[in-house]
């Protein structure tokens, strides 16, 4: 009875989707903007590689997971490029994306910087029925063309700074043609580093927005960052969750580990989701300007 009730759940969650692009949950948006922002395309400035991995629900069966890779950087001294490739899974929906991402930056008034972003990606939605109870592959709608095709879409983004202000919006999917529609989606992200006068700790405390035609949903996060080498995190999902986390800098290579308490119906099932990501700054750059875009003179690079 479990089976046949996640089973349903699931194919209800993707007919909704069929009308909708999801955005998978991802909590690595404090040290990763570029996960969600086309925007933040060469942000750090050097070539920066970052891989993770979300297992949203754990204990589970056929829950939803979620791998993505990035690798970007900046060409000029205002323009970034990058690429971005993702694979969800979840019951017997398969999607896997790839996407090249652009973004240019403006200066104005002093010290203010205003970022534009924009993505071109390519997803293959599959499913495979034999995972499934026999009972439920009768439902026609599993064999829409809806859930087997390749598919385009764009994204857009903007990222304005002000000393440690940042402010990010993006819409990863602005137009996508399976729904044929614009503006499906939103994600928007307001944070400020606060330093301390030894310059040893960095408070960051972080609002972070969703919305899709079906939810709306906000994070209240703080992270405390000791030395540019040691973060931990908490915070607060509408949806009830709980966030916490923790990561490591090592010589421009960092190791973050995020675990979310489940504070939704599906809790007498499952206590939770880990998500883990590794992100590589190099020391390198295609281009050899100050980029327009860098961070204060009080935030440290990872190499420092």
């Amino acid at each position: 009875m479990k089976k046949i009730i996640l089973s349903t759940f699931v194919i209800v969650y993707f007919l909704l989707s069929a009308n909708a692009q999801q955005i998978p949950i991802n909590n690595f948006y404090l040290d990763n903007p570029y996960s969600f922002n086309p925007a933040a395309t060469g942000i750090l400035g050097n070539i920066t590689a970052c891989a993770d991995y979300t297992d949203q629900w754990t204990g589970i069966k056929d829950a939803p997971e979620n791998a993505n890779f990035g690798l970007h950087g900046l060409i000029t001294k205002v323009m970034g490029v990058g690429l971005k490739m993702s694979s969800f899974k979840m019951g017997i929906f398969r999607q896997n994306k790839i996407s090249l991402n652009y973004s240019y930056r403006l200066a104005f008034a002093e010290q203010h910087t205003l970022g534009f972003g924009f993505s071109l990606g390519i997803l293959k939605n599959s499913t495979s029925l034999s995972t499934i109870e026999q009972e439920l592959t009768v439902d026609p709608a599993l064999y829409s063309n809806n859930f087997n095709e390749t598919l385009f879409e764009t994204g857009f983004g903007l990222h304005y700074n002000f000393e440690n202000i940042n402010v990010h919006f993006s819409t990863p999917v602005f137009y996508g043609n399976q729904e044929k529609k614009y503006f499906q989606n939103a994600l928007a992200m307001v944070s400020y580093d606060y330093v301390t006068p030894d310059d040893i700790w960095t408070i960051r405390p972080v609002v972070f927005y969703r919305y899709t035609l079906y939810q709306h949903m906000f994070d209240g996060v703080v992270s405390a960052s000791w030395n540019n080498r040691l973060t931990l995190q908490a915070g607060y999902r509408t949806n009830k969750n709980i966030i916490a986390g923790a990561g490591i800098n090592i010589k421009g290579l960092h190791i973050s580990y995020i675990y979310e308490v489940n504070g939704t119906e599906l809790k007498s099932a499952s206590n939770g989701g880990h998500q883990i990501m590794l992100m590589f700054e190099s020391p390198f750059s295609v281009n050899k300007k100050r980029p327009l875009y860098h961070r204060s003179n009080r935030r440290r690079s990872a190499w420092d």
